[in-house]
Order: structure tokens, then C-alpha cells, then sequence
């Protein structure tokens, strides 16, 4: 679930990934994957729409170890 106001929705794992739209505080995603550090998630939204966010900004409800 997104934990911040806006978070953008990124076609990569980093800043330099163009931003695909927003997601906003209380959204709900599916964790598809991630990258080792961790700091990037592979996401899907309730629409389909591949993805990644940063991984601070979501609140996760397993732990990343296990994705």
C-alpha cells in the first residue's frame, strides 16, 4: 500500500525510468519482484499496469525477503 501522498510509478528501478503515472497514499499494489538492494519493487496496480516504486515510500505486508 502506498504510504506517502503521490509516489511515481516508474517504468524502471530508478529515477532515471520515465514516470508512467502516480500512485497515491492508500493505493494497493502487488509486489511482482524486486531488485537485491531491495530499494526498488516491481509492482502491478488493481488496473494491470506493470511497474516500480521505490520501496520506501510503500508500506509492505510481507517481508521483502520472501518476494
Amino acid at each position: 500500500m502506498v504510504k506517502v501522498g503521490t509516489l511515481n510509478f516508474r517504468s524502471g528501478p530508478g529515477t532515471g525510468y520515465v514516470a508512467l503515472g502516480l500512485l497515491y497514499k492508500d493505493d494497493e499494489v502487488k509486489i511482482l519482484g524486486q531488485l537485491p538492494s531491495a530499494e526498488w519493487l516491481r509492482v502491478v496496480t488493481k488496473d494491470g499496469l506493470e511497474g516500480w516504486v521505490y520501496a520506501a515510500f510503500v508500506e509492505v505486508s510481507v517481508p521483502t525477503a520472501i518476494i
